[in-house]
């Protein structure tokens, strides 16, 4: 079904995203990193993606890329709630 949406909407960053969380619970991480990458591009400002893409990053031993995005988030105008997941994320990596 995502795959059809994304056909017909390819400028979907939310499709890419969705798509990338069900490549991560399949255990497709390149998949799920390529499409959270493609949301990020499609809306820098969808801080859900960015959450998603670093937690891959971290799962894949790429915690200075995961970090940078994380801060970023925290210094972003994000939701409260968004900027808890990843400060409590980031202290993790300390």
């Amino acid at each position: 079904v995502l795959n059809k949406l994304i056909k017909e909407n390819s400028n979907n960053a939310k499709t890419y995203n969705d798509r990338g969380v069900i490549f991560m619970f399949m255990r497709k991480e390149k998949d799920a990193e390529k499409d959270f990458r493609k949301a990020l591009r499609k809306n820098p400002r969808l801080y859900e993606a960015k959450i998603n893409l670093s937690n891959i990053l971290v799962n894949n031993g790429k915690n200075k890329e995961a970090k940078k995005l994380y801060e970023t988030i925290i210094n972003s105008n994000a939701s409260v709630n968004i900027k808890n997941i990843a400060k409590d994320e980031l202290a993790k990596l300390k």
